[in-house]
């Protein structure tokens, strides 16, 4: 079972510099995971930018920004595409919750078994509560 990974961004902070307008100082983000049996899990976060690490000559205007360009600055700093330990952990935990609802479905409790009988409805005598 190979599971997939969607990132989603629910909102961005920006802020004014000196030399650059409405930097982006902070992503909020939602990965959702999927696996082949349609469960699903979410991981809400944020990302936060070092405003002083902004290289003024590579930087992209608000106006200009793209939903891709975003999502890859979060991934660069999970360390998405190298495996780094923070994606590493997030994932774990995606793909934790997944097996988890995976097994739910499995599994069979007392009620469900093949020669469970349905359980009798008794009706009060009276006196009784």
């Amino acid at each position: 079972m190979e599971n997939t990974y969607n990132f989603s961004l629910t909102s961005l902070k920006k802020e004014n510099l000196e030399n650059l307008q409405n930097a982006i100082l902070e992503v909020n983000w939602c990965l959702n995971g999927n696996d082949d049996d349609n469960n699903w899990a979410s991981f809400y976060n944020k990302t936060q930018f070092n405003l002083n690490d902004v290289d003024s000559e590579n930087f992209i205007a608000y106006d200009d920004l793209t939903e891709e360009i975003v999502v890859n600055w979060v991934k660069d700093s999970l360390g998405f595409e190298t495996n780094g330990n923070e994606w590493l952990g997030i994932k774990y935990i995606i793909d934790t919750e997944l097996e988890k609802k995976y097994n739910e479905k499995r599994m069979v409790n007392s009620l469900q078994f093949p020669w469970a009988t349905e359980p009798e409805l008794t009706t009060p005598t009276s006196g009784s509560i």
